[in-house]
């Protein structure tokens, strides 16, 4: 028959389980026997097939490979003709589809392909090996052995950090997989097995943060140090993320923030000498910060929706694609600056000046004292 006997109701007149050896061939002979019934013997005790139908499934697959579901079916016949000629056959080649772990990397909640991630897959034997994602952010683990799997992010480009979860897996000798854990924060990694048997991971990752650098001085241009900084994340400024004062050089810099995420900071307290800048309504002045990557991976830095890309300058963007640093140049509005507080110079005139005053008042006590005596001599005469 040239389909499988069996699907048409037939059953088979002996049936073998052969296992293949280190090279991956399995002959119809003993050594290759695992289990079934006798094998087919000629006159000389070769062992021989007679003429029909023979099929041929895979039942197991070996340790890390998938089972090939494929009946082959082959045909042993003669020329019917009295000759002792059998036209037979050769071995059916089956492929082999190995148990694969597939991870696709991609940028955080973006459809755009990591080039360069390195990931790292801890085998069941304790041995490890890495793999890197190509251009469309892909790689694979090939050929799964039975046990428990770890894999984790180990490296990634300049511009990224590097995902912190760890993804552990078991593979059964039926091939079956389970996952066991995943540390991945806000569903970065999400783990799943597919139809065909194999697993996938997809992998997501942050732009890397940067720092904001904050330069204080007053209307000359002096560098104030004592100013406190406060970061909100809303821009009513009630969800405080951080507080930051400038040093000695009038300069303050954050902690790490995220990229893609809009912040808002103003000054909470003022140096000593000086108050808090307003704006025209009287209201404390908050600068609304955002940073991003355009669509031609470009690094864009926004104050207060003004867009800057320059890399000098009161808002410069420096550092590196890994370590950015975005600066802020705070400046004290008109009117708002009082006497620096401190000084012998400043107390020296206050005093000069209460001095001044006084002298003032006891001459015209003394005028006013001298007219009324001139007064009384007058009204006597």
């Amino acid at each position: 028959m040239d389909s499988d006997p069996a699907a048409s109701g037939k059953t088979a007149t002996r049936k073998w389980v052969f296992r293949t050896d280190a090279d991956g061939f399995a002959y119809y002979d003993s050594q290759y026997l695992v289990s079934g019934d006798e094998l087919y013997t000629g006159p000389t005790g070769s062992k021989q097939l007679p003429l029909g139908t023979l099929t041929i499934q895979e039942t197991q697959a070996p340790e890390g490979y998938l089972i090939n579901p494929t009946v082959y079916t082959v045909k042993i016949t003669s020329g019917n003709n009295g000759s002792e000629f059998v036209y037979t056959y050769n071995e059916p080649t089956i492929s082999e589809q190995s148990l694969d772990l597939n991870i696709v990397k991609k940028e955080k909640g973006k459809d755009y392909a990591i080039k360069g991630a390195v990931f790292e897959h801890t085998k069941p034997d304790g041995t490890t090996e890495t793999v890197t994602t190509d251009a469309n952010g892909a790689c694979k683990f090939k050929s799964l052995g039975y046990g428990q799997h770890k894999v984790r992010e180990v490296s990634v480009p300049d511009e990224y950090t590097v995902n912190s979860g760890v993804v552990t897996f078991t593979v059964e000798k039926d091939n079956t997989i389970t996952l066991n854990s995943n540390t991945a924060k806000d569903n970065s990694m999400r783990f799943e097995v597919e139809k065909e048997g194999t697993a996938r991971l997809g992998v997501e990752d942050t732009l890397a943060p940067y720092q904001l650098k904050v330069t204080k001085v007053n209307e000359k241009g002096k560098l104030l140090e004592g100013a406190e900084f406060t970061i909100y994340e809303d821009a009513d400024c009630t969800k405080e993320v951080s507080k930051v004062v400038t040093d000695s050089t009038g300069v303050a810099t954050t902690s790490p923030l995220e990229v893609e995420k809009k912040y808002y900071i103003k000054e909470t307290k003022a140096p000593q000498g000086y108050r808090i800048p307003k704006d025209a309504k009287g209201n404390d002045y908050v600068y609304e910060i955002y940073t991003k990557i355009n669509d031609k991976r470009e690094y864009e830095y926004y104050v207060n929706g003004e867009l800057h890309t320059k890399d000098s300058g009161d808002y410069a963007i420096e550092g590196t694609p890994h370590e950015r640093i975005v600066n802020l140049k705070v400046e004290n509005h008109t009117g708002l600056q009082m006497p620096e507080t401190g000084n012998h110079a400043t107390l020296i005139f206050i005093v000069l000046g209460l001095a001044c005053m006084a002298a003032a008042i006891i001459r015209q006590m003394k005028k006013g004292n001298t007219k009324e005596k001139e007064n009384e001599k007058n009204d006597k005469i």
